[in-house]
């Protein structure tokens, strides 16, 4: 399981820089927003890959799923 954690990590980290970071700055600069405007905007999506993990984890030891079955399915999505 640490090996599926250790390859993970750098397929999603681009994309949550991407948003935590790089959008709010340009969503402020683009649509001239205030700074707690442009930072509450990624929110939905911060919450939504939190409950995400969740529920795919439990689902996931629940039914004993492979990890490798998982990533190949998120990549699809």
């Amino acid at each position: 399981m640490s090996l599926f954690k250790a390859w993970g990590s750098p397929f999603f980290g681009g994309t949550w820089f991407v948003v935590v970071f790089h959008l709010p700055q340009m969503v402020q600069i683009a649509h001239g927003t205030s700074a707690l405007q442009a930072g509450v905007r990624p929110m939905p999506f911060t919450f939504a890959a939190l409950i995400g993990s969740i529920v795919t984890s439990t689902l996931a030891g629940k039914r004993k799923v492979p990890p490798v079955y998982i990533l190949i399915a998120a990549a699809c999505i």
